[in-house]
This record gives structure tokens, sequence and C-alpha cells, in this order.
């Protein structure tokens, strides 16, 4: 493997003509930093992974170069260089792009010719369908709106290679069905709780650094019913650490002498004194110097939980928060005769072709930003920051920062549920469609009235976050169909309780074991009605009703229903509709639940096996038989 000469090209330059497509280097500008795909090792069918901080390019196998292929990966590059979209949307099209050429070159794929093309693609899509029915959690698996962005991007990507226009690859690739069902107004009460919860670690935090309190110190939020934190340190430690004795609940520090009172062994104590004592040095310094790492860490923390709370009263979206310029803040009332009163901020919506917007905030929820104005000049003063023109910011180190992008929610979405396990978590997304709900019902139904408060239009705010002939109905929806699926349930037994039998079956099944001596002998189990499942022995699933069903009490059979029991809820998403889904497998898998609750009955030590069992069946370690059975099922459409 080795280098090549590269020919970097950035992706706004529309002049320069692609000579080489081996060699070329497309660059981007996202995020204050530069990124580059390295669209010329598409020319060859073997290439590193690795990256070099000295190099652009991937390394390759020059003799692996596929010299058919050069005009069709020549034709992507213009293809990704024509786009009208905004540089990080096509970065993150190249990006799905090469994961599909990896895919071709893993199976062998030459894409030296049109036909070749077209399978790969073909074969690419099944890959992606087949992904998308692993269980959660497991290696490989996708979320079905993953996997249709990934093949959107490939599929433009062919209609680029072989000149075609997207209808006409259409007709070749099929594409992949999202399974999208309408999305419920999150509780009120649990989000306004959770805004108001990243306000209190917000305002704890800023305190702390702009007043110079000292560590350790308390977080009271006690108030939400989430207790008392002791910090100290920007996060919390493992309850193995030493370090978390050497603090009393009132974030007093416990002395030298009553930390060694604790200890009879001379050689446990002196390792866990000297634990204590480079412990000591590192707060003094965390308390005398505000550039220290623990400081920073705080001051991001508390940038994330008001940049999330930001979103949930003001209602942007990620891309135009990140992008604000909160020095323009001013009273909204001259801006539109409709803007809510209080302030307005003067923003770019980058995907709407630059579009300014005016995101307000209320008086009462102003008096919050004027203590982020002050932490933000605190940041700019301590780190030896330039004024920042950009709202947000996370500091890196003395004189860096960066703007805030998804992973900083991500790490803010990691700390907050590691120190309160126990806090609902939501989206920057679901808290900015419980601002338009919000809106929607204080208005009584303007939409104009929530577009304005979105800076949407009126179709976008529509098709995107209200849909008010539904809204109102969501809730008495959710109602009707859990009550529907007891009824299901209900309806299918006479007897609250139906017994089952355990072990010493005849002859095994896909289901477990058997004691009946023919097919004739399948008949429902006293307690359950006509309205439940009709035991048929060519239908493994309605086993479970009947009343020559025996489950044997190991790993097997076990194994075999906790496979069905993970499987069944998939049938849901290719469902016609609810109802019908809720008549069908409700009792089925009621029955399971009741079945597996009558083995830890009579074996408790079996739970461990059952614990088991469900966490291999989540991981994609499913039986053979349901595993194909369900997979025939969903070729066939017959969740229906």
């Amino acid at each position: 493997m080795e280098y090549r000469p590269e020919i970097i090209i950035h992706i706004t330059d529309k002049i320069t003509e692609v000579l080489k497509p081996e060699m070329t280097v497309l660059e981007f500008d996202i995020d204050n930093s530069c990124r580059t795909c390295d669209v010329g090792s598409w020319c060859y069918s073997v290439r590193s992974n690795a990256r070099n901080p000295n190099h652009k390019s991937r390394s390759v196998a020059k003799e692996s170069i596929v010299k058919d292929r050069l005009k069709y990966v020549e034709r992507i590059i213009e293809g990704l260089r024509a786009s009208t979209y905004n540089q990080a949307t096509v970065y993150s099209h190249a990006g799905k792009i090469a994961r599909f050429i990896d895919f071709a070159d893993s199976k062998g794929m030459s894409l030296s010719n049109d036909k070749d093309w077209i399978e790969s693609v073909y074969s690419y899509y099944e890959h992606l369908v087949l992904s998308t029915r692993l269980a959660d959690g497991t290696e490989g698996s996708l979320k079905e709106r993953s996997a249709s962005a990934e093949l959107s991007s490939t599929k433009k990507a062919l209609a680029w290679a072989l000149e075609l226009t997207d209808n006409e690859v259409s007709l070749k690739i099929p594409h992949i069905k999202e399974g999208k069902s309408e999305s419920l107004p999150g509780d009120d009460l649990e989000r306004n709780q959770f805004v108001q919860v990243l306000l209190a670690i917000f305002e704890r935090f800023t305190d702390i650094l702009i007043n110079e309190k000292p560590f350790p110190f308390v977080l009271d939020l006690s108030h939400w019913g989430f207790g008392k934190h002791v910090f100290s340190r920007s996060s919390h430690l493992s309850k193995a650490s030493y370090t978390k004795s050497f603090v009393n609940d009132d974030a007093g520090i416990v002395s030298r002498e009553e930390v060694r009172g604790r200890y009879t062994d001379w050689r446990e104590c002196v390792g866990v004194m000297s634990v204590y004592d480079n412990w000591i040095k590192r707060l003094d310094k965390t308390n005398s110097l505000n550039t220290d790492l623990q400081r920073k860490s705080l001051y991001n923390s508390a940038t994330y939980c008001y940049y999330l709370a930001f979103i949930g009263i003001v209602g942007t979206n990620n891309g135009v928060t990140s992008a604000l310029r909160l020095s323009s803040c001013e009273k909204s009332e001259p801006i539109n005769c409709k803007a809510p009163r209080g302030y307005s901020f003067t923003g770019l919506k980058v995907r709407a072709g630059n579009k300014t917007v005016y995101p307000t905030m209320g008086k009462e929820f102003y008096q919050f930003h004027k203590k982020y104005e002050k932490l933000r000049q605190w940041g700019e003063i301590e780190f030896d920051l330039d004024v920042q023109r950009v709202g947000f910011f996370r500091i890196s180190g003395i004189g860096k920062c960066a703007p805030l992008n998804k992973v900083s929610i991500d790490t803010l979405k990691e700390w907050l549920i590691g120190h309160l396990p126990n806090v609902k978590w939501h989206t920057p997304r679901e808290l900015r469609k419980g601002v338009s709900w919000s809106f929607w019902n204080l208005s009584n139904g303007d939409i104009n009235t929530v577009a304005w408060k979105l800076q949407n239009d009126v179709k976008t705010t529509l098709k995107s976050y209200s849909n008010p002939p539904k809204i109102a109905g969501l809730k008495e929806l959710s109602t009707f169909m859990n009550e529907m699926w007891n009824e299901a349930i209900d309806s299918s037994r006479s007897a609250k309780y139906i017994p089952v039998q355990i072990n010493n079956g005849l002859h095994k099944t896909p289901a477990g074991h058997c004691n009946a001596n023919d097919l004739s002998q399948a008949k429902r189990s006293e307690g359950f009605t006509d309205s439940a499942p009709e035991p048929n022995c060519s239908r493994s699933e309605t086993c479970f009703f009947c009343r020559h069903y025996v489950l044997h009490a190991d790993e097997e059979d076990i194994h075999l229903i906790t496979s069905l029991k993970v499987l069944l809820p998939y049938a849901q998403k290719r469902a016609a509709n609810e109802a019908s889904y809720a008549i069908k497998f409700a009792p089925i898998l009621y029955r399971i639940d009741e079945i597996l609750e009558e083995l830890i009955k009579q074996f408790p030590a079996k739970k461990s096996l059952v614990d088991d069992a469900m966490n291999k069946v989540k991981q994609g370690d499913l039986s053979k038989h349901w595993q194909s059975h369900f997979d025939l099922l969903a070729d066939l459409e017959a969740y229906s």
C-alpha cells in the first residue's frame, strides 16, 4: 500500500478541470475546519481506511487500479461538484457513496461497466434492507431512515455514473420504505421539566465559574426529584473510586486524619493516602486556576445545557441555533407585527439559501440569556479568545474554541444520563416540536403564529412540525389503541390465568415441545375463547394455545420462545393498520409472557437463563426457524 500524488480541488471550485480522477481529493470547509474526501481512491479496488496526518489521501495498492472504472468515478466527482447543496450535505453524500464503493469492492464487484454498476447497487439495496431487519443494537443493524438515506445517495451516484435521470434509476433500483408513524406530542410536563433541569444546571455551573467558587460543590436538583449531587470535578466519579469517599454529602472535604483512620491495613492505607494527597493537590490547582481543565469542562457543560434549553424555548433548529449572532439581540416588536413580545436575534438559515431568520424569546427567559452572556464573556476573557461572533461555542484550550455541533449534543446526553439516569432525554427536534405544539394550542390553531415562532414558512411548518387535523386526536388515538390491545387479549380468554405444561414433552416443535400423537389432536387449551388463535400444527405461533403444548426448561426451548417474542413487534411496522396487528398478535405476545412467568414460578433458578436468552436474541442471535419464518412473511408483506 502506498500514497499517490494528490490533486486537491475545493468543492466550491467550479473552474478546475478533473484531469486525473484517480488522484483527485475533494476539500470541504465545515464548522470552521477543513475536511477531505479521497474520491480518487474509488478508482482502486484495494485501499486502506487508515488516515495519515501528512496525507489527505488514503493509501492504495496501485496495481489494483480499475481503469474501466475511471470514467464513472469522474462523472460522480463532477456530480458532487455541481450539487447545489451546502458543503456539509455534499460531504455527507460523498461519505455514503464511499461506503457503497467499499461494499462493492468487498464483494469483488468491478464497477467497470454499466451492468456491473446496476447489479452492485441492487446488491447494496438488498444488503441495506437486511440490515434494517437486524435486532436493534446488533452490529450492522440500521434504522429504516438511515438505510433509506444511504441508498438515496448511492442511487444519485448511479445516476451520475451512468448519466441517467433519477426516474430511470428508480425503475431499476427499488427504494427503501421508511416505516413512519405519527409522532405523539410529548408530555408538556416532562418537556418543561427537562428544560428547567437544564437551566438549573446551567445556573449553578455559571455561578461556580463567574463567582470563582471552589470545588467541591453541590448541585441541588431535589425540586425536580433528582436529588443532590456533589461535584469534586466536572463529572461524576464511579462508585468504586476512592476519591468519592473524600467528600461529604454537603461538599465538605473529609480530613486527612479521618480518611487515614478508616484503614487498618497499612499497605492499603499508604495507597489510599497517596491518592488523597494527589487529589488535594489537583483540587488546589482547579480552585486557583480559572483555565484549569475542570473549569473548562464545566464551562462547556453549562453552555451545552443552555444551548439545548434555548432550542426548547425559542424553537430554532440545530443549524440555525449554532450559527446565531447573539450580539444582535434587540427587542422584537419592530421586526414583525405578529412577533411575540420579547427579544429576537438575527441568524442565517443555511439550508434555506442563507435566509435571514429572527428567533424570539420572552422577557422571562431573557433573564437566563443575560446570565449566559456573562458566561460567554468569562470564557472569552479567561481563555484569551477573540470576541466570538458566533453565539454558542465550546472551549478546547487557551485561545481555541469551536462552534457547537451534533457531537456537542451527544456529549451532553452522555454526561446528563450518566449523572441523572432517571431524566427523560429530549432531542432538539422533540423540543422544537414541543414549541410548535405549545404555540398551536396557545394561539388557538393560528398556524401563522406557529410558523413565525419556528421561523419557517407555513407549508414547512404544516409538513414537519404540526398537523392540525390530527394533533388534537393523537392522544385519544393512543388511548384507543391501548384499549383495543387490551380488548384483543381479554376477548381471547375466559380465564385470567391459563396453565402451561413444563418439561416431559414427547417431541420437538419450532415453538418448544408437544405431547400430541398426530396433527388431528390440536385443540385449544381450556380457558381460551374462539377469538384466540386456533391451534394449527403448520403454524408454530399457534402452538402456545394448544392443550398439548409443552415448554422444556432448557436453553433450547427458551431460545425459541424468546426469539418469537423479540421478532413479533417487527411485524407491527408492516401491519396494514394498528388494529389488525393488535387483534392478531396481542394474544400471542401475552401468552408468551404468561408461559415465561410460569416457567420462572416453577423454576426460579431459570430466571437467569431467560434473561440471558432475551439479551442474546436482542443482539440478533435468533432461532433459525423464527428468523427465516419472519423473513418470508416480511418478503410477502403478509402482516396485514
